[in-house]
């Protein structure tokens, strides 16, 4: 019989998103190391899981990159449906509220998909969409802000993504720390994972039952 109250009902989880130096090149799954991995509730992180995703932060922003790897078929993905899609949505809430049951400007979705752009959606891609009935909607990144970049490998994807500080409302460190976030990682062979938050939940448009990550100071400094 399955539990009457989901297990990431229990607890929101504040993840250490921890500091790294500049990196030359695009963001790739290798810009991170190890002690950025994300570990969750879900199984994300932990020996043996097909997602490795991890986050870090600099002076450039956050930094997300997810390494998919199990699959036996080649990823697939539309940009017109991105909810239908392999690939990674990410919420990002840089002043988040205790509480608050609907979005607001500092509440952004992303969606990084490998393949799914172009007129013959092979390429990859990075949408921006609005978090469903936000009182009011997070401001459209520049072009560019975001640096994207994604491969298929056999058996799966990388992605990896700079979300530098224009293209994140309200995102300023030094005055707030910690900010919302959920990460879902689609799968359309096996389903999907995400970092917190039940699928029964109504997370795509509920910040409340999105979880946190803290910005570690560099090492040396408090």
């Amino acid at each position: 019989m399955p539990p009457i109250i989901p297990k990431a009902t229990l607890a929101r989880m504040a993840y250490p998103c921890r500091h790294f130096k500049p990196a030359k090149g695009l963001p790739s799954a290798d810009s991170l190391s190890e002690s950025h991995r994300m570990v969750t509730l879900s199984g994300l992180g932990r020996p043996g899981h097909p997602v490795d995703a991890r986050i870090g932060w600099n002076a450039g922003g956050l930094l997300l990159t997810v390494a998919l790897s199990g699959k036996t078929a080649p990823c697939r993905g539309d940009s017109a449906s991105p909810w239908l899609s392999d690939g990674v949505t990410v919420w990002i809430a840089t002043r988040p509220l205790a509480g608050s049951k609907r979005a607001n400007a500092y509440c952004h979705l992303f969606h990084l998909l490998p393949v799914g752009g172009g007129e013959d959606r092979l390429e990859p891609v990075l949408l921006q969409s609005v978090v469903p009935r936000a009182l009011e909607d997070a401001p459209r990144s520049p072009s560019g802000s975001v640096v994207f970049r994604a491969r298929q490998t056999k058996g799966g994807c990388e992605l990896g993504a700079q979300f530098t500080p224009a293209s994140l409302h309200g995102y300023d460190p030094a005055e707030n720390a910690r900010l919302g976030f959920l990460l879902r990682v689609h799968d359309l062979e096996r389903g999907a994972w995400m970092t917190g938050a039940d699928e029964e939940l109504p997370y795509a448009e509920d910040p409340q039952w999105w979880d946190f990550i803290d910005l570690l100071p560099p090492a040396g400094e408090k």
